[in-house]
C-alpha cells in the first residue's frame, strides 16, 4: 500500500481513538504513534519524521516536520481556515461570511481584497493593487454582465434550458450557440477580428 493512502487513512481515523495506539506496517517500515487524543506521529524508512495536531472539530492546527518545518492554523466557528502561519514566514488570515464564503483575505506581501455576494454568487472583488471586478446574474445564476476597472466588459444570454446562445465583449469578440430541443449542442458562428467563423472555420465571402 503506498504511503500517500497510509498516511490519508491514518488521518480519517480523525479523533475518535483514545490512548496509545501504534501500528508498524512492515511491508513500508512505517511507524505511527497516535500518542494523544489528537496528535499524530509518522516516521517514515527514510528517517523523516513528521507531527500533526488538530483540534476537536479534526481541522489541523499544527504540523511540524524533522526538517525543521513548523505551520500553525486557526478556523472559525464553522470550520474555515482563518489564519495561518509557517516558519518560512508565510502568513495569511481570512474571514467568511455565513454562507462559508471568503469575503477578505489578506498576507504579509501585501495582497489583500474583498469579495462580495448576493445569495449565492460572487458580484464584486476589489484588491489592494486597485482591481475591481463586477457580475450580474440571472435568476437561474447564469452570469449575463461581467466589467473590470481595466475596461473589459461581457454580456451574455441563455435559452431556457441555460444554455449560453449569445456571448459579446469589448473586444469585439461576439458569438452564437444553436442548441437542438433536447438541449444538445449544434452549432457555433463567431465573430473574430471583423471575420465570421461557422464551427471553427472560416466564412469565406463569395463574390
Amino acid at each position: 500500500m503506498p504511503k500517500d493512502i497510509i498516511n490519508r487513512n491514518i488521518e480519517r481515523q480523525g479523533c475518535d481513538l483514545m490512548g496509545i495506539i501504534e501500528d508498524v506496517i512492515k511491508e513500508n517500515k512505517l511507524q505511527i504513534k497516535k500518542q494523544k487524543e489528537n496528535t499524530i506521529h509518522v516516521k517514515n524508512s527514510d528517517g523523516t519524521e513528521y507531527w500533526k495536531k488538530y483540534d476537536l472539530n479534526n481541522n489541523q492546527i499544527y504540523y511540524k516536520n524533522s526538517n525543521g518545518y513548523e505551520s500553525w492554523q486557526e478556523y472559525d466557528s464553522n470550520n474555515n481556515e482563518i489564519h495561518f502561519k509557517d516558519s518560512n514566514g508565510h502568513e495569511y488570515w481570512s474571514s467568511y461570511n455565513l454562507n462559508n464564503k471568503e469575503v477578505y483575505y489578506r498576507d504579509l506581501t501585501g495582497c489583500e481584497y474583498w469579495i462580495e455576494y448576493d445569495s449565492k454568487n460572487m458580484t464584486h472583488y476589489k484588491d489592494s493593487k486597485g482591481y475591481e471586478s463586477w457580475r450580474e446574474y440571472d435568476s437561474n445564476n447564469n452570469e449575463i454582465h461581467y466589467k473590470d476597472s481595466k475596461g473589459y466588459e461581457s454580456w451574455r444570454e441563455y435559452d431556457s434550458n441555460n444554455n449560453e446562445i449569445h456571448y459579446k465583449d469589448s473586444k469585439g469578440y461576439e458569438s452564437w450557440q444553436e442548441y437542438d430541443s433536447k438541449g444538445i449542442f449544434k452549432s457555433k458562428l463567431e465573430l473574430r477580428s471583423g471575420k465570421y467563423y461557422l464551427n471553427g472555420k472560416e466564412l469565406i465571402k463569395s463574390d
